[in-house]
């Protein structure tokens, strides 16, 4: 008779959540990496354009092209600001992806020892049936004799 554990279904179900929760956390993490340079590139952006403004500023520059400037730079800084918001954002998501990864990680771990326990409990009923058979072996040998 071999080992089956009455719960591997349940086991494999949880085995089958927990791997999707993982896979989760690393698309929330690479969303989080993703708007990270994003949001560097886009303040790199800005360091340049403040150093135009100021290059211009000293060579002479027509009003209409600061007032061009200075909108770009406002709306660069608005999207700083957004991106910001979302990284912000992402960072609340990842912790919530992480806890239920970890919650569903304990769950699958709690199925495991049961199923070890379980194996252990079988171990023990397969040797002693073992040992009861070679016992009736060793009487009916002795029987004969």
């Amino acid at each position: 008779m071999s080992y089956k554990f009455r719960l591997q279904k349940v086991l494999d179900v949880k085995e089958k959540a927990e791997d999707n929760k993982k896979n989760e956390v690393y698309i929330v993490n690479k969303e989080l990496l993703k708007a990270n340079e994003q949001l560097q590139e886009l303040k790199l952006e800005l360091t340049q354009k403040g150093i135009e403004r100021e290059e211009k500023n000293k060579e002479g520059i027509s009003i209409i092209e600061i007032v061009q400037l200075n909108k770009y730079i406002d709306y660069l800084c608005s999207l700083i600001k957004n991106k910001e918001i979302e990284i912000c954002e992402l960072n609340k998501k990842l912790e919530i992806k992480k806890e239920e990864y970890i919650e569903s990680r304990k769950e699958r771990k709690s199925y495991e020892n049961l199923k070890d326990k379980d194996y252990a409990r079988y171990m023990i009923k397969e040797a002693k049936e073992e040992e009861k058979i070679i016992d009736e072996i060793v009487s009916f040998s002795s029987r004969k004799l």
